[in-house]
């Protein structure tokens, strides 16, 4: 089976589809795998050769004087928008990019953001297409849509539904132009009204890929919707913990703490170090730092109570931890809750906001906005989740989690199994 998986994001959108991909070719199938730029050295880690079918570099936007203004100095709302208005500015290279990739495919594998171009080029060839979606998108979720603000967050179904109805509209409304050149452009079939609808009415599946543990099941069932554990990557895309940063964290037993945003650029992370190191002389904490795609300077840690990494193994790390400081990242969010330890979630936008407040909800987490980080208020969430019953939350939620570490075996299930229906539909006889 050739199979081409298609994905537009961060480092965190692009490791669970890198993780199928390897599943799958290590069943025998050929894989393509598309990308943006900025996380096609991920791909290539894990033993692909990815094709990059865009200019758009999701990182060099987010750490420009541009991105800082426009994305991340205003709420959902903006964020949406800023979003949506770079994707336009890329969308004619994105579209070449997809229609190639997706020629001669058995079957697509893609992320949220693209589903609906993915289903309009594949309508003529009537190719299966599967939607990863890594945290809850159907108007069917006991929560509300994780990508509106903290208000609307607070409704509980059916309201809620409102907030997925809402802000579907609004994309597709934004979209609309895009998808009608895309649809003229491949000889789309039918006519285009709203692009959501070229998704639903493709041959498709829905996989949820975050579990039960920290999302109640949809109130109702959906045949073309499947939920699954988290998609965590055996493959490993950085490096085990350094002989010297075991033996760093083995000198000491200060409380140690974990601090890292991922994707998220932090402007002036290293003064955001300095200060924290200070808090941790007074506390007596030790912290791992991990910059990810922040610049750090490198003078921000000159003491032996922080320890400085471009990138860390979450998994193990984690157990070694009193508290767990990150951006929300679903992939992030799984692995803190998995270890067993407390989260003080800086959220900075997309879904981030949301996995903060569950965290919060089931008493294992703190939840500190962009707008609010600083190292001091950090430290003082960290106090609030050092508490004995947060403590014991936490290990009692690693309990229910284990079900949920299993995602990447599940998809896989699932896969072969839409595949085989398909397939003996297509041979079915007719009746008589």
């Amino acid at each position: 089976m050739r199979v081409a998986i298609a994905c537009l994001g961060s480092r965190g959108d692009a490791l669970p589809l890198v993780e199928i991909a390897r599943r799958l070719r290590d069943a025998g199938h050929e894989v393509a795998f598309g990308c943006n730029p900025d996380v096609a050295s991920v791909v290539q880690r894990c033993g692909f050769d990815p094709i990059v079918y865009t200019s758009l570099d999701i990182k060099e936007f987010l750490s420009s004087e541009e991105g800082r203004r426009s994305f991340f100095e205003g709420g959902t709302v903006a964020q949406l928008r800023t979003l949506g208005g770079l994707y336009d500015r890329f969308s004619a290279d994105v579209d070449s990019g997809l229609i190639a990739l997706c020629r001669g495919a058995d079957c697509v594998i893609v992320g949220r953001v693209l589903q609906e171009k993915v289903a309009i080029i594949t309508a003529g060839t009537g190719t299966p297409v599967v939607s990863v979606h890594t945290f809850p998108c159907s108007p069917d979720a006991a929560v509300a849509n994780p990508l509106v603000g903290p208000g609307p967050q607070r409704l509980r179904y059916p309201l809620s539904k409102l907030t997925y109805y809402l802000l579907d509209l609004g994309v597709d409304v934004s979209t609309l132009p895009n998808m009608r050149s895309l649809a003229r452009r491949i000889g789309y079939p039918h006519r285009m009204l709203r692009p959501s609808t070229a998704f639903r009415r493709s041959d498709h599946l829905i996989v949820e890929t975050f579990g039960t543990a920290l999302v109640p099941l949809n109130k109702r069932a959906d045949p073309a919707c499947r939920r699954i554990g988290f998609i965590r990557p055996a493959a490993q895309h950085v490096s085990a913990l350094s002989a010297d940063l075991a033996r760093w964290i083995g000198e000491d037993d200060k409380p140690l703490i974990y601090l890292g945003f991922g994707s998220m650029p932090v402007p002036e992370l290293g003064r955001l170090i300095a200060e924290f190191d200070g808090i941790c002389a007074v506390r007596g904490y030790r912290a791992v730092v991990a910059t990810g795609w922040s610049a750090a300077n490198p003078i921000a840690a000159q003491s032996n109570r922080i320890w400085l990494e471009p990138e860390v193994d979450h998994a193990a790390l984690f157990p070694y931890c009193t508290a767990l400081v990150h951006h929300g990242g679903a992939g992030t969010v799984a692995t803190a809750a998995a270890s067993g330890k407390p989260s003080v979630v800086c959220s900075h936008g997309f879904d981030q906001y949301f996995w903060g407040l569950t965290l919060r909800r089931l008493g294992v987490g703190e939840l500190v906005p962009r707008p609010a980080l600083s190292a001091g208020v950090i430290a003082d969430a960290i106090e609030l989740v050092r508490t004995a019953p947060v403590q014991r939350a936490a290990e009692r939620l690693a309990a229910r989690m284990h079900d949920d570490l299993d995602g990447a075996d599940e998809f896989m299930s699932v896969l072969h199994e839409m595949m085989a229906n398909r397939k003996r539909q297509a041979t079915r006889a007719p009746s008589c």
